[in-house]
């Protein structure tokens, strides 16, 4: 028997209450300021006011920098910031307001030694030189965005000897102490997660999980933001939607709802490799980092969209891929960087040469109309429970309350995907009670699939789809048998 029949039966009396949804007029949100992930002028590797002058032509209102405390203070109270100094001055003289991204504590803070590419936190006895190096820093530059509190504290790449949330914890702390002691204006923003979602757990923790043993070691009231870099690496945008979705889950439990997001990472890379999900090209990396921004902006509680990156690094080839310009020396800009600016709505002029004009699968287009429909009614969902403490009673009328581009009218679980489908139209199925309480939503697109997003409360979110009607899809993501757009 199909796993989805029990939930129509009960989706099916569901639709015979009545419900009274209360909709609450959101506030006015700020526009997110934009920016890029820009390393190479803090590396001294390429001109600051020219690097500057590229990232306002794309509309940029801030930027990350990384400040790599290990070489800024590679003795006790000896500092070299001529290379922050030149990109702080660039960015204010342009009406870019930096981040500073702190990370990578220096030899004389380690608890033991370490050869190599050391990326290791400062020893606990170290916490007041920590406290010290950002004390510098605000002080030194005042007109900064934020501070960002190291980077991916969740992959072992970036947080070395054992990945660590209480520790990691206990260096927001200092730097929160630090900062509001100076500038109480002045943002600390915690995270940097990555949803990076390898199999290694050595490597690399989820960020949920990260998360909530962040909020258990005292994080809320010792931060004004969380980041993180939801990268879709997919032409389908599910991985972006399910980090967002989870974080925020972690966020609002931990009864934080207020905080705001920073995503300080995000975009595709054009020059992925084959063995990856999807291989982008520069086109579609134009149109993927066009709707990821535009998808941001929308979105009340993200304070900040940040694309990694302008000027690509030379790492690898994929990392190459990342920048919106072309990599030293030429910068010629690709068709991302023009389409930003369009979405900017800046003066800057595309040179010839450059696609200007891109293109989009029409049944990729028809995929993203129910993907986005769908992810709507999941925030819509979340909303919901925030009000009454759980999904019991959803409906899509009460979806359609909340979010009107949904249809009041739920979808039918045997519509097969094609021109005569609604999108709009989503099935809601609600079982289980606390902590296992399940929500299972469902549509049907224009084109060739039916979707489905699967969360059962405070553990997970779980995206599938078929070829086929959404009792198909349901089954699938149920029994384990698909789990992705």
């Amino acid at each position: 028997m199909s796993a989805l029949r029990p939930l129509i039966r009960r989706s099916a009396l569901s639709c015979l209450l009545a419900l009274t949804a209360l909709v609450v007029a959101a506030p006015a949100n700020a526009a997110p300021l934009f920016g890029f992930n820009d390393m190479l002028p803090s590396w001294g590797q390429i001109d600051p006011a020219a690097n500057v002058a590229m990232a306002k032509n794309a509309g940029a209102t801030t930027s990350l920098i990384t400040v790599n405390w290990r070489e800024a203070e590679p003795a006790p109270g000896v500092l070299r910031l001529s290379n922050y100094d030149a990109a702080y001055n660039a960015s204010i003289a342009k009406g870019i307001k930096p981040v500073f991204g702190i990370l990578f504590s220096p030899a004389w803070t380690w608890s033991s030694a370490c050869t190599g590419d050391c990326r290791l936190p400062p020893a606990p006895e170290h916490y007041g030189d920590w406290r010290a190096f950002v004390t510098t820093l605000v002080k030194r530059y005042p007109l900064l965005a934020g501070i960002q509190v190291w980077n991916e504290p969740n992959f072992a790449s970036f947080w070395q000897r054992g990945i660590d949330p209480e520790r990691y914890t206990a260096l927001v702390k200092e730097a929160y102490k630090a900062v509001k002691a100076v500038k109480p204006s002045m943002p600390v923003i915690a995270g940097a997660l990555t949803n990076y979602a390898g199999e290694d757990r050595s490597n690399y923790m989820p960020q949920t999980e990260f998360l909530k043993r962040m909020y258990a070691a005292g994080l809320k009231g010792n931060a004004d933001a969380i980041s993180i870099h939801p990268y879709p690496d997919d032409i389908d945008p599910w991985q972006f939607y399910k980090a967002l979705s989870e974080i925020r889950d972690v966020r609002d439990a931990a009864g934080a709802g207020s905080t705001k997001l920073w995503v300080t990472e995000v975009g595709v890379s054009s020059k992925d490799p084959t063995n990856r999900s999807y291989v982008f090209n520069e086109n579609d990396q134009a149109v993927t980092n066009g709707r990821l921004v535009q998808k941001l902006k929308a979105m009340p509680d993200v304070a900040a969209a940040i694309v990694h990156t302008l000027v690509p690094t030379d790492v690898n080839a994929r990392e190459e891929g990342f920048g919106v310009v072309n990599k030293l020396p030429g910068l010629a800009p690709k068709p991302a960087f023009c389409e930003l600016a369009r979405i900017n709505a800046t003066a800057y002029k595309c040179p010839a040469g450059v696609s200007k004009t891109l293109t989009t699968d029409p049944v990729q287009a028809k995929r993203w109309q129910a993907q986005d429909l769908l992810q709507a009614a999941a925030d819509a969902a979340r909303t919901y429970r925030a009000q009454r403490g759980s999904y019991a009673g959803l409906t899509s009328a009460g979806l359609r309350a909340l979010s009107p581009q949904i249809s009041a009218t739920p979808a039918a679980v045997d519509v097969m995907p094609g021109a005569s489908a609604k999108p709009e139209r989503i099935a809601v199925f609600v079982w289980g009670a606390g902590a296992e309480q399940n929500l299972l939503l469902c549509n049907t697109s224009t084109a060739d699939r039916s979707y489905c997003i699967w969360s059962v409360y405070n553990r997970f979110w779980t995206y599938g789809k078929a070829e086929s009607a959404i009792t198909v899809a349901a089954d699938g993501i149920l029994t384990g048998r698909t789990a992705w757009w």
